[in-house]
């Protein structure tokens, strides 16, 4: 596996799914005790992941992935403790690099097969989340013959519903691994087949929880969802 993707210091605060690299398990707070698999998972791979939670006293909200999928822990850190980010998009860069086994794995194979296509759209700023995102950013293998491949797209302007459904429509019907598509706006998160079929409110992932809005981009107008 080749060394880690080269990564910007932090110059401004982490978004959800950006990957930080810290020093440790000393750099995060827990609400609990930690699992035992913690340590010896930071140790191997000191890399932490931005969840969607509240803001808490400045600190930013991650999680811990251990070496099975079942071990996901909850974590905060302190911004001041981070050595450097890396965001989906720039994850995506380090695809070709792969060596051949990691690059033949069905989740790699679809990430392969999405960047053809979409590249017709370059003003598009997306890239994997989830295990393929980690193992790209931190050379880390964490891709398994099961995963599914997450992308993510980030827009901070509206994208139309057509752009939705013709982004939808272009995905690869007998692509490799399943492939799930998050559209991330300033408000939150919405999944981008929700997006492009949905005609009325849509369920967006903020960091107070779920409500329904009939604007991601704006979600002061929606309901908590039950």
């Amino acid at each position: 596996m080749s060394s880690p993707l080269p990564a910007h210091p932090l110059l401004v605060r982490p978004r959800v799914h950006d990957l930080l690299r810290i020093d440790g398990a000393a750099s995060l707070q827990f609400d609990a005790a930690p699992p035992n698999w913690v340590a010896p998972a930071l140790m191997r791979a000191p890399w932490v992941v931005v969840r969607r939670a509240p803001d808490r006293s400045g600190l930013v909200a991650v999680g811990v992935r251990g070496a099975l999928r079942s071990e996901r822990v909850a974590a905060w850190l302190d911004p001041g403790r981070v050595a450097c980010c890396v965001q989906p998009q720039e994850a995506r860069t380090r695809a070709p690099q792969l060596d051949a086994p990691r690059a033949r794995l069905p989740a790699m194979q679809a990430l392969a097969l999405v960047e053809g296509v979409w590249r017709r759209w370059p003003e598009l700023h997306w890239g994997p989340g989830g295990s393929a995102g980690f193992e790209l950013a931190t050379a880390c293998p964490a891709v398994t013959p099961s995963s599914d491949l997450d992308i993510v797209i980030r827009s901070s302007h509206p994208v139309s519903r057509a752009q939705a459904t013709a982004l939808l429509a272009s995905l690869p019907i007998a692509a490799p691994a399943r492939i799930d598509v998050l559209l991330e706006t300033p408000a939150g998160g919405i999944a981008l087949s929700e997006y492009a079929r949905a005609e009325g409110r849509v369920m967006l992932r903020t960091h107070h929880g779920p409500v329904l809005t009939p604007d991601p981009w704006i979600n002061w107008g929606g309901e908590a969802a039950a």
